[in-house]
């Protein structure tokens, strides 16, 4: 069952999340700038923002981003990973890295001056009141830049901003919506944009399926793998083979893009945690509930307790390895269990097999112990059928 909501998971929130890559769409705060009407939202985290986004309505049927070059970008070029169209004007090509592979659009802005000092310009805007631009998008009908904030960036600032870029998104809307040059862009589709969404929503969504499964881990104790170990190298290995998957899929289908970069170091970061974190899950569970294989029953003993504190609090017990008489081993338990029990009381263990052979404890209880059992002895009491 568990295996299944995985996988549900996985599906839905990769549709998801390229649904919402693709429409790029957000709702923001309706203001003006003079007689400019436009609209402005604000990122928060978790001691203040950390980002806005002020937007006017733009030309339809273009899709392309305009982001400062970076050292990575200047790295990934010089290896020959991606390609990125060069206008041909030292300032344009130093400072701004096109995200688009749109060929009319590129030319566009080789051969139209207008176009090019407006998207200067509103990156050398883009410096002061603690905030920086990060990029200029276009997509559905929208233009809009967004930035980034360093502390202490006052919100009442955004109004400022606002002031002085406005006007220049507009200029810039004006000359991608004159006829010469929506004609010849709005027919030639920049194909990458489909196929890298595609790829970042899977990737996208092993990471949100690992960290909602995380939760289930993190709040239901039983039942657990015994041979984690085993299971968390192995779901390394599994992680390792699904990125490179999709790294080789990136490959095929990105080309030498100007995005192909840009995807690869997603897929690496987000990707591996999130592929390695699903196949973690979905081996144990794959583990536990085809496992058809005979069980044992074990009585253990309690030898100590201990509460850790933190944003959270967790319980553990202390008892006797089952597997190991000599060793101790320690258990994460549930707050009623753990004030339920004392030292020395006794508790029942039945584990199991496992279907890849992760042995794993189906019930962790607390029993009466056995007349005949003993500290360290007889611990074993049956073999059991799942």
């Amino acid at each position: 069952m568990w295996f299944l909501f995985g996988f549900i998971t996985i599906i839905s929130f990769s549709l998801f999340f390229g649904w919402h890559r693709f429409i790029a769409g957000w709702k923001g705060t309706p203001a003006s700038a003079g007689e400019s009407s436009y609209q402005f939202k604000v990122h928060q985290g978790k001691y203040g923002p950390v980002g806005f986004r002020i937007g006017i309505g733009g030309p339809q049927h273009m899709d392309f981003t305009l982001k400062p070059e970076s050292w990575y970008d200047r790295l990934f070029k010089r290896i020959g990973i991606t390609s990125e169209y060069q206008v041909g004007e030292s300032e344009f090509d130093e400072m701004i890295y096109i995200l688009a592979d749109n060929p009319v659009l590129c030319e566009e802005l080789s051969y139209n001056d207008a176009l090019r000092q407006a998207a200067l310009a509103i990156f050398k805007s883009g410096s002061g009141n603690k905030s920086r631009i990060s990029r200029i998008r276009c997509m559905h009908g929208r233009l809009w830049v967004e930035y980034k904030v360093k502390s202490g960036f006052d919100t009442a600032q955004i109004t400022d901003v606002a002031e002085t870029v406005v006007p220049m998104l507009e200029s810039m809307t004006g000359i991608l919506e004159s006829k010469t040059v929506l004609s010849g862009i709005r027919d030639h589709k920049d194909k990458f944009v489909y196929r890298a969404a595609i790829l970042l929503s899977l990737s996208t969504g092993m990471a949100i399926n690992a960290l909602v499964q995380t939760l289930r881990f993190i709040f239901f104790h039983v039942p657990f793998t015994v041979d984690l170990q085993s299971l968390i190298f192995d779901s390394f290995k599994a992680g390792a083979v699904l990125v490179s998957v999709l790294i080789m899929l990136a490959f095929i289908l990105l080309g030498r893009s100007a995005r192909t970069h840009l995807v690869l170091i997603e897929l690496v970061l987000v990707g591996f945690a999130g592929a390695t974190g699903s196949a973690f899950f979905a081996l144990r569970d794959m583990n536990m509930e085809l496992d058809s294989g005979a069980g044992e029953q074990f009585i253990v003993e309690v030898r100590n307790k201990k509460i850790t504190r933190g944003k959270s609090t967790t319980y553990y017990l202390f008892v006797e390895d089952w597997i190991d008489p000599d060793a101790t081993r320690k258990v994460t338990v549930d707050g009623s269990l753990y004030r339920s029990v004392g030292i020395g009381d006794a508790m029942q263990v039945q584990q199991h097999p496992g279907h890849f052979g992760y042995r794993w404890v189906s019930r962790f209880e607390k029993t009466s112990k056995p007349e005949h059992a003993t500290s360290g002895d007889g611990k074993r009491l049956q073999d059991f059928t799942k």
